[in-house]
């Protein structure tokens, strides 16, 4: 069965609030810059997939 709400990390190169801001209210559950070190990147992973969030 296909979730109806899948869960959406975003990967950019934005670090603005208006980015954050509005991939938040579009209902992303995580936000995370290109240039963060890779143990970051699996930490946002890991909690997305799980059903967190990662800001």
């Amino acid at each position: 069965m296909e979730d109806p709400c899948p869960q959406v990390l975003i990967l950019t190169m934005h670090g603005e609030d208006d980015f954050f801001f509005r991939a938040l209210e579009v209902g992303a559950s995580g936000y995370i810059l290109k240039e963060a070190a890779s143990t970051d990147l699996v930490r946002a992973i890991e909690a997305v997939a799980g059903g967190g969030v990662f800001l």
